[in-house]
């Protein structure tokens, strides 16, 4: 499924700082014995010498993000304006049922399901809205309460990182919001809560208010898998398209 290399982008001062960044999930011996999709995602950095890896050269900057299921393992990575790292990371969690591992990604205290905001080097940067130290996992917390964060693209000119949530059985998202924002998978899904998470952990779920979605598309309405986005920076499509967000 969507495993293995899913995410990939360079340093901005590439190839003057000749790192190339990568999130995957490992094909390790799995963390749950009991589980046989168990899996470990990372991200790492390696070292460019022209356009091949040095041997040897790779850093694990943010290592044992569980990946519980062959998908939502999130994907994106993007530099902001700000020169920091943004990740997603999907909630690792089943597609076929209602699971109790999907509440993870309300958890700051767990890397699943979240928008992780690093430094280059994998630290987390103070300002972050859960700063507990520069190594502790809530403090490089972003954004919270996703699901398959697979793709996202930061607004040109801005600091508005725009994120594609491939969603359930009823809803495609875009989502944007404030640092510490939650955007309340697995509680709610588009326009409203989700049905079977609600009913079966409902005091879990109440207590969470989201951070609505930018964009919602129904699945009734023919919507599918939300896997990519893009904004149109040139001159020669009409001006109504210009600076408009495209995706797929």
């Amino acid at each position: 499924s969507d495993r293995g290399l899913i995410g990939i982008t360079l340093d901005p001062d590439f190839p003057n700082t000749p790192y190339v960044y990568l999130t995957y999930t490992t094909d390790i011996v799995p963390p749950n014995p009991n589980n046989s999709y168990s899996r470990i995602h990372r991200i790492t950095r390696m070292t460019a010498n022209g356009d091949v890896a040095i041997t040897g050269s790779e850093v694990i900057l943010i290592d044992d993000i569980p990946s519980d299921i062959d998908s939502h393992g999130g994907g994106a990575l993007r530099f902001g304006p700000d020169h920091k790292l943004y990740v997603s990371t999907g909630d690792g969690a089943s597609y076929y049922t209602a699971t109790v591992l999907a509440l993870r990604a309300l958890d700051i205290d767990q890397l699943v399901g979240k928008i992780l905001r690093v430094n280059p080097d994998g630290s987390a940067p103070p300002d972050n809205p859960f700063y507990a130290g520069p190594e502790g996992v809530r403090s490089k917390v972003w954004q919270s309460g996703l699901r398959n964060p697979f793709k996202a693209s930061f607004r040109p000119g801005t600091g508005k990182l725009l994120i594609n949530d491939v969603g359930w059985n009823g809803w495609e998202e875009v989502n944007q919001g404030p640092p510490g924002a939650s955007f309340g998978w697995p509680c709610f899904e588009g326009t409203g809560p989700e049905d079977d998470y609600t009913r079966l952990f409902g005091s879990a779920c109440a207590s969470v208010t989201p951070t609505p979605p930018l964009a919602a598309f129904s699945h009734t309405s023919g919507a599918g898998a939300v896997t990519g986005g893009a904004f149109y920076e040139g001159s020669r499509y009409p001006p109504v398209y210009r600076d408009a967000y495209f995706l797929t």
